[in-house]
This record gives C-alpha cells, sequence and structure tokens, in this order.
C-alpha cells in the first residue's frame, strides 16, 4: 500500500495529482501550519504572457495558525476569479471544461479553507478519473501534537 501526504494546495501543480494518482492513500495536512506566502492559498497564471498571482483571500492570514484555522474572506471572489480566467484563457484550448471545473469548485459555499481546499481537490481528482482515497491529517487524534517525520511515521 502507498500512503502519501502533502498539505492541501489552490489548484496545485501537475505533479500534485501524479502523487495523489500513485498513491492508494493521501492524507491532506489541513491541520498543518499555514505558509505565508506559501502555495496552501495562491496559485499563478498567465496574463499577457506573464504571471501573476491567483489566490483565495483569506481572513487574518498568520503562519501562526494551521490551514483548518483559516476562513475564506467572502464568497463573491467566484465572480471576479471567473472574469479573470475567461480574460487571461478564452481562447484556450478545452477552455470551458476547465471553466466547468472551476465553477464547481467555487460553487463550494465552504468558508473554511482547509474544506475548501480539500473540495476543490476532491473536484479535480474526479475529474481526472482519480479514485485514490483521500483523508485529512486531522481525522488522526493527537497527530497534532507530533513534530515533523514523527507525523508522517505515525499516519
Amino acid at each position: 500500500m502507498i500512503v502519501s501526504g502533502n498539505q492541501p494546495y489552490f489548484l496545485p501543480y501537475i505533479g500534485y495529482w501524479q502523487l495523489i494518482n500513485s498513491s492508494d492513500i493521501f492524507v491532506l495536512g489541513d491541520n498543518y501550519q499555514y505558509i505565508t506566502r506559501g502555495w496552501v492559498n495562491r496559485n499563478r497564471i498567465l496574463s499577457g504572457g506573464e504571471p501573476h498571482f491567483f489566490n483565495v483571500l483569506i481572513q487574518h492570514a498568520s503562519g501562526n495558525k494551521n490551514i483548518d484555522d483559516l476562513y475564506i474572506l467572502d464568497d463573491q471572489q467566484l465572480q471576479q476569479k471567473r472574469r479573470i480566467l475567461s480574460a487571461c484563457y478564452r481562447n484556450a484550448p478545452f477552455f470551458a471544461e476547465g471553466m466547468d471545473v472551476f465553477e464547481r469548485i467555487f460553487q463550494s459555499r465552504e468558508t473554511n479553507l482547509a474544506c475548501f481546499l480539500e473540495n476543490s481537490i476532491r473536484v479535480v481528482c474526479e475529474y481526472l478519473d482519480i479514485r485514490t482515497t483521500i483523508l485529512r491529517s486531522s481525522d488522526f487524534p493527537g497527530n497534532e501534537r507530533l513534530k515533523k517525520e514523527q507525523r508522517i511515521f505515525d499516519l
């Protein structure tokens, strides 16, 4: 059995999906420490051929909080994000399919960042036909008290 895991990221890179797909069980580190200026709630898109950050706004972001302790700033972001993606990618191949996946992600009314990200990962896995079992590190009582590799061994 292959078990892997990582923090939940907002629309992560292809290697993330390859890792999930190559695993029997994938553990989302939802109660791991939030990394300011990390990739948990942001990504990059191309606009005019230049990379720009594309992020989910969160309330009171702090490196002193866990990912599952953070909340999305507002639920009005969908309209803004849709306009940005449309402007940047409307002529891209498979744009309509990509927007359908994006719409499904943002239809979630989940305000907890970890839950929102978990939903987005599940939506993309479904689209990619990845059937790996996905668990959360917070599903394992006591694990959050362990440090670094001890958390991994415990899982």
